[in-house]
């Protein structure tokens, strides 16, 4: 009998995953990331493109992590640059050299959920400003100065980016007014 129940159960569940993605896309469409027209995912797959990064298509990741534990969208991927030239040079799938590099996660990405949940909600991070938590982090004089100027790039970039989504929409508001 507790066999039986095992073999439905497992039915069951492998019934439900695979009708998900029908139940999902019914239409066969992919819904669209809500950051896809978010300038900062923008300026930030730019500036890791630019940079030849093998960790580019994490751009998302970065944002989802920054909003939900409350930090600087930049802080994450600055560090990052700094500390594995973007996702080129590390060990143990950690780019932050967190814990000098000597803690391993399983991924790139676990790492990043890490660090960015250790940099939002620990004690010895929360509540503090973006200058205060990189002193922190690695108190050596030139490492702050060095992490602020590669946000300020990102700032930059995500400046621009805002304007030019800016212009498309407007240009695209315009175009649809023409058609009537």
């Amino acid at each position: 009998m507790i066999q039986l129940q095992r073999v439905l159960v497992r039915a069951v569940v492998l019934g439900a995953v695979l009708s998900m993605p029908a139940m999902i896309m019914t239409d066969g469409h992919i819904p669209e990331s809500r950051y896809a027209q978010d300038s900062r995912a923008v300026a930030l797959s730019e500036f890791l493109k630019e940079k030849d990064s093998p960790i580019a298509h994490l751009a998302e990741d970065f944002l989802i992590v920054a909003d939900r534990h409350g930090l600087d969208w930049r802080l994450l991927p600055s560090i990052a640059f700094l500390e594995s030239s973007a996702g080129k040079t590390y060990k143990n799938n950690n780019i932050f050299g967190w814990n000098n590099a000597d803690t391993a996660f399983s991924s790139v990405r676990e790492g990043i959920h890490y660090v960015g949940s250790r940099l939002g909600t620990s004690e010895l991070y929360r509540g503090k400003t973006f200058e205060q938590k990189l002193a922190l982090y690695n108190p050596y004089d030139h490492y702050a100065p060095a992490v602020i100027r590669v946000a300020d790039t990102l700032s930059r970039m995500e400046k621009e980016a805002r304007t030019r989504t800016r212009k498309h929409v407007q240009l695209s508001l315009s175009s649809a007014t023409n058609v009537r």
